[in-house]
């Protein structure tokens, strides 16, 4: 296994999940995309500084001694496998032209870095015959990204053995809120949803409720917010479970976002109960009422929250179903089945 890996503390946790001699799990720092070389080669292969030279290195010796396929994690870890595409999974989280359809560039260098992005997404897919996508929804947009393409679904597997799943609430006062990466624009306009759409009335009908927002750039990105007593922002945080388990419910409920949403089924698997929507819970068979709150409309998400906040028993159910329905559908079993099945295809 080949990763890139910019922060040492992401790195050592890695190596402690794989470790040696058991796995050969080979950490590179990012590359840099400064220097006019650098700005050239972004433009041109966006995302691609992430790959240092020691890491491209390191994929094509291991290329050199024979391989069976390479699995290839991330669109744009496409342009690392550029010659030996006949015989790799590419494998799609997300695309930006599905997550910023919505959303108007920011000014004309904004429009022309969007352009930019989207046709290489065009370019890469269109390069790599075995592509696979998280969700229905993002098969559907990479074929009409690449209308020759024909990509399978293979769900994002969670072990849930390394999630600590508890039945019972959390100390402290009941609340809410949204834990993810904001510097991700669907999740950044999810907070924003939260805090000035849905929590004021949440908060009307439950008075003693707390609203809690944690994750990468959350006061860098959120800092405007008004503050109040009631709201804590936090972010950058070493380790994420401690602030899922001050949470009685989640809430996360994006405009629009593709791919599955790492952090829902994160709740699913440590027992907090969610709320959200089409976008939150895309790729989740979920049922409203069962497993989750779910809703499109700000009426319907405030009412299922306020609900889950006033009621524990319907919390308790909520982590029991949630639970045994991500372990159903996500679990290591189900998952590296369908991900076995789609190497046998590559010849």
């Amino acid at each position: 296994m080949i990763s890139s890996c910019s922060d040492p503390e992401s790195r050592q946790r890695a190596e402690a999940l794989f470790p040696k001699p058991r796995f050969d799990l080979q950490c590179f720092a990012n590359g840099s995309h400064s220097g006019p070389l650098g700005k050239l080669r972004s433009a041109w292969q966006p995302f691609s500084y992430m790959f240092s030279k020691d890491l491209r290195c390191a994929i094509e010796r291991e290329c050199e001694r024979g391989f069976d396929v390479l699995h290839l994690e991330h669109l744009w870890s496409g342009w690392l496998g550029w010659n030996h595409a006949q015989r790799a999974l590419l494998n799609v989280h997300y695309l930006f032209s599905s997550d910023f359809a919505e959303t108007a560039p920011a000014g004309s260098y904004d429009r022309l870095r969007r352009l930019g992005t989207y046709a290489a997404e065009a370019r890469v897919l269109k390069h790599y015959p075995h592509v696979a996508g998280l969700t229905e929804r993002l098969a559907k947009d990479i074929r009409q990204l690449a209308p020759g393409s024909r990509p399978r679904v293979l769900p994002l597997g969670i072990d849930a053995t390394l999630y600590p799943f508890s039945e019972a609430d959390p100390p402290g006062p009941r609340t809410i809120g949204i834990i993810g990466n904001f510097s991700w624009t669907p999740t950044y306009r999810a907070a924003v949803r939260l805090h000035s759409a849905l929590w004021p009335q949440i908060k009307a009908a439950v008075p003693d409720a707390r609203l809690l927002i944690v994750g990468r750039d959350a006061r860098r990105r959120l800092g405007d917010l008004p503050s109040s007593p009631d709201l804590e922002i936090v972010e950058n945080v070493p380790d994420i479970i401690p602030y899922f388990r001050r949470l009685h419910v989640l809430l996360n409920a994006p405009a629009h976002g593709s791919g599955t949403k790492v952090k829902v089924q994160e709740s699913m698997a440590l027992g907090v109960p969610v709320v959200t929507n089409t976008d939150g819970g895309e790729g989740i068979p979920g049922i409203d009422g069962e497993h989750w709150g779910f809703a499109d409309d700000d009426h319907g998400l405030i009412e299922r929250a306020i609900e889950l906040l006033n009621d524990a028993a319907l919390r308790r159910q909520r982590r029991l179903a949630a639970r045994a329905l991500l372990e159903r559908e996500f679990g290591t079993a189900p998952t590296i089945g369908k991900v076995l099945e789609a190497y046998a295809s590559i010849r």
